[in-house]
C-alpha cells in the first residue's frame, strides 16, 4: 500500500516515499505491480510540487525521474523512459545551480541514448554538462560518452540502440547512479528522522 502523504510534513512524506520505493525494489508481488511504481512516482512528484521552492523540490524531482527510470528497467515500457528523461531535464532547467543539475543532465542523456533517434540529443546533453559543469562529477563520463555517441556507440555500454554489440568497452557506473536497492543509492538525498 503506498503511503498517504496528505497529513504528513514534507520531510515525513519524503521519507515514507523512499521507504515505499525500497519495498518495491524487493522481489515480491508489490514490486511486480506497475501501478505501485506509478503511485511511487506520483508521490515524489507531489512532494516536488509542494516543495518547489523548498529543499525537497530538487530531491523530489530527482526521485520521480529515478522511479520512472527504474520502471523502465523493470517493465520495458518506452513511455517510462521518456518520462524519466523529461523529469531529469525539468530538474536541470528549474534548478541549474543545484548539485543534482549535472546528475540530472547526465541521466537525461543516458535515457536519450536508449531511445532510437535521440543520439544527437544525448550528445548535446553531454556537451552541455562539459560546458556548464566543468568541475562536476559527471564531466569525465560526459566527455567520454559524447565522443562515443558521435561514433554511433551508446554510452560505453557496448550496445547500439538496436541492441547490437559494439567494440565499446563497458563502463561501470557507481550503484548510486542506477539502483535504489544499494544502501548508498540515497546518500546524496536528504534524510529525515
Amino acid at each position: 500500500q503506498p503511503p498517504r502523504l496528505d497529513y504528513q510534513s514534507p520531510e515525513q512524506a519524503y521519507t515514507a516515499a523512499k521507504a515505499f520505493v525500497h519495498q518495491l525494489e524487493q522481489e515480491n508481488p508489490l514490486g511486480r505491480n506497475r501501478d505501485n511504481w506509478q503511485n511511487a512516482a506520483r508521490n515524489f512528484r507531489k512532494i516536488a510540487t509542494a516543495e518547489r521552492k523548498g529543499t525537497l523540490g530538487p530531491s523530489g524531482l530527482f526521485m520521480t525521474a529515478k522511479t520512472y527510470q527504474r520502471m523502465f528497467e523493470r517493465f520495458k515500457q518506452p513511455r517510462d523512459l521518456e518520462q524519466a528523461q523529461h523529469t531529469f531535464l525539468e530538474l536541470a532547467d528549474l534548478y541549474p545551480g543545484h548539485p543534482f543539475a549535472d546528475d540530472a543532465l547526465f541521466e537525461a542523456a543516458q535515457c536519450a541514448q536508449q531511445q532510437p533517434g535521440q543520439q544527437q540529443l544525448a550528445a548535446d546533453l553531454y556537451q552541455k554538462i562539459t560546458t556548464l559543469y566543468p568541475t562536476g562529477d559527471h564531466r569525465p563520463d560526459a566527455h567520454d560518452d559524447e565522443a562515443r555517441v558521435g561514433h554511433g556507440r551508446v554510452g560505453g555500454h557496448g550496445l547500439c540502440h538496436a541492441g547490437q554489440k559494439t567494440d565499446a568497452p563497458p563502463r561501470i557506473m557507481p550503484p548510486a547512479v542506477f539502483s535504489f536497492s544499494c544502501p548508498i543509492s540515497f546518500s546524496l538525498l536528504p534524510t529525515f528522522s
